[in-house]
């Protein structure tokens, strides 16, 4: 029995230093536990986007970049604590919409897997939210800033096409 459990042990300390070691950002099933400004930028490198952080060194850092294949800008603004950045924004501009409330409405209703609205000053923008409270896969942040862009793309096809 006292073998058995070694073995476990084992295998529980090799999984443990996998996960720590698969949370590099280049590992498509490595683990992210920290949404933090420097990850993001380095993601969206590794993704061939040319980022750039905004307001850099403060609480209010984010990422802008802009998608070549729809045009849109969009930015990616950690959500941090004292501890970590759990917590990941993600914002699509719609280009030159001057859509009615009743239409974004619309098209908030039609794309359930993306929140869309419109300011006061008339910009209409998509949004995603992701939370890493117990690690998020890195292929799944992957898609979903592709979700982002690719259904943010359709949504300013509906409202400015």
């Amino acid at each position: 029995m006292p073998h058995i459990i070694k073995t476990a042990i084992a295998s529980l300390v090799f999984a443990l230093a996998g996960t720590t070691a698969s949370a590099e950002i280049s590992d498509p099933d490595g683990v992210i536990y920290d949404f933090d400004i420097d990850m993001v930028f380095e993601f969206l490198v590794e993704k061939n986007f040319s980022p750039e952080i905004l307001n850099p060194g403060t609480e209010k850092a984010y990422v802008y970049a802009v998608d070549p294949s729809t045009g849109l800008n969009f930015y990616l603004l950690p959500s941090c604590d004292e501890y970590a950045c759990t917590g990941l924004e993600m914002i699509a501009e719609i280009a030159n919409s001057d859509a009615s409330y009743e239409r974004v409405n619309y098209a908030n209703s039609q794309f359930i897997f993306l929140d869309v609205y419109r300011t006061d000053a008339n910009r209409v923008f998509s949004t995603r939210y992701e939370i890493c409270d117990f690690g998020f896969k890195r292929s799944n942040l992957e898609l979903s800033l592709d979700l982002l862009l690719r259904l943010s793309g359709k949504v300013q096809d509906k409202l400015v096409g």
